[in-house]
């Protein structure tokens, strides 16, 4: 009878392919809740700008659109810039890389705080919309309007995965005649 030690490269085989099919399964889900988690930083970043306009309102009848005026303050990743000649102004904030993470711009006339959150495969799935008109009417009749907008530009599959996200929220399809809105 012969002594031997170690594995035999079929035992080998069957080990790395098990391992094969566990990264297989495990990493979408880790990809998923990575960008899951940079999304719910991005909209408790702009629910907290939302409530500073809605703040400012009460104290002295108009938004404003200016972060000095709003007594919030940003994480140390993100950088105020102020667009004189836009119709917004702009919070960006990046990774620990350099990377843009998330970038929400803040309507002068406070129309909307729109957000955009980076870091699936370099560019966002969405934008996170909480929208009014000018005259304080909440846009369709949703006071404080919430949404997450699809990045049309994606592929199939990566549609899929962001709405796969949007829906973790809770979100509502609607489709209109421009992208697919889900409704919080």
């Amino acid at each position: 009878m012969k002594n031997t030690k170690g594995f035999t490269l079929i035992e080998l085989l069957v080990v790395v392919l098990i391992i094969g099919i566990l990264a297989a399964i495990a990493f979408p889900q880790y990809q998923f809740s990575v960008y899951k988690s940079k999304v719910a930083s991005a909209m408790d970043l702009i629910n907290k700008i939302k409530d500073a306009e809605e703040l400012y309102y009460l104290q002295r009848g108009e938004y404003t659109g200016v972060l000095d005026n709003l007594l919030i303050g940003l994480p140390s990743n993100c950088v105020w810039e102020d667009h004189p000649d836009w119709s917004y102004n702009t919070i960006k904030c990046t990774n620990q890389k350099g990377q843009l993470e998330k970038q929400i711009n803040l309507n002068k006339s406070y129309e909307a705080v729109q957000g955009y959150i980076y870091g699936y495969k370099n560019t966002f799935c969405f934008s996170y919309n909480i929208s009014y008109d000018k005259n304080r009417v909440p846009v369709k009749g949703r006071p404080g309007m919430r949404n997450f907008e699809l990045n049309t530009a994606l592929s199939q599959s990566d549609l899929a995965f962001c709405e796969r996200v949007a829906l973790s929220f809770g979100g509502k399809k609607e489709t209109d005649k421009w992208s697919d809105k889900y409704y919080l």
